[in-house]
């Protein structure tokens, strides 16, 4: 188990040098329905939040286990229409490298909130990510059609988690989700100081 976990954070080290730190490079890169379904896979920030919101989810109520994905979609898809309604939020990097920390420390220490907590703790990183994006997107069919893809492919990331959590509690595996959780919280932590 320490040698799997020593690997993993290796890996993970290796891969936050390797890319860019967050998937808000500056450029534009709306296209199409491929370009938003590849777009998560970009940055670290996404990759690891809406995986990890999966993981935490699984960790809480079996209802909530299931509602709190949703809101997640839903609020992150709302919040990115804001910026067309002209409405401002700052810091969105540092808040959006900051929920990563966040959640990875609530998976590492199996953080369970009441249910209104937990649904407003997610609804304020999904608003933090989908902003992010509305920021980004154009207000035209090329837009739309990003939007379904990053939509799709974060349903996909996101129940990714969901299933990884409910697999390590099958598998009785919970220091595994543990570790991983603490390695979540450190990602967020370098990414917090890039972005700062």
């Amino acid at each position: 188990m320490f040698r799997h976990s020593l690997l993993l954070l290796a890996g993970l080290a290796a891969g936050l040098s390797a890319l860019p730190a967050m998937a808000h490079p500056g450029v534009p890169h709306v296209h199409d329905l491929a370009s938003g379904l590849l777009h998560p896979l970009t940055g670290w920030d996404h990759l690891l939040a809406f995986v990890a919101i999966g993981m935490w989810s699984a960790q809480q109520s079996r209802s909530a286990a299931w509602t709190l994905p949703l809101l997640f979609l839903g609020c992150m898809a709302g919040s990115a229409m804001l910026p067309s309604l002209g409405m401002h939020l700052p810091g969105l990097e540092p808040g959006v490298a900051a929920s990563v920390a966040l959640l990875g420390l609530m998976i590492a220490n199996g953080f369970r909130f009441a249910s209104g907590l937990s649904a407003a703790i997610v609804a304020v990183f999904a608003v933090l990510h989908g902003y992010t994006h509305g920021v980004e997107v154009p207000a035209d069919a090329m837009g739309a059609w990003f939007g379904a893809g990053f939509i799709a492919a974060t349903m996909l990331l996101v129940a990714g988690g969901l299933l990884l959590g409910k697999l390590a509690e099958w598998r009785a595996a919970g220091r595994l989700v543990r570790v991983t959780g603490s390695m979540i919280a450190m990602s967020g932590v370098v990414l917090l100081s890039s972005a700062m």
